[in-house]
């Protein structure tokens, strides 16, 4: 059993999830899958170099000068 703050008892193991099968029938399904599995994988990593150039670009703005008492 598992526990969770401030909840009842969880089972460790809820019911099995249905997942679908495809079954590539020939090179043609095959390069088919492949492409979508790059374009995929492309899009996640366009957004993570995008996500780290935004915080890179926050790294690099000088800062406001703070004020100093004289």
């Amino acid at each position: 059993m598992r526990f969770h703050r401030g909840t009842e008892k969880t089972p460790e193991s809820g019911p099995p999830e249905k997942r679908s099968v495809h079954v590539l029938s020939d090179e043609q399904d095959l390069r088919a899958a492949l492409q979508r599995a790059a374009e995929y994988d492309q899009r996640t990593a366009d957004l993570l170099l995008s996500r780290s150039a935004h915080y890179r670009s926050l790294l690099d703005e000088p800062s406001e000068p703070t004020a100093t008492a004289d």
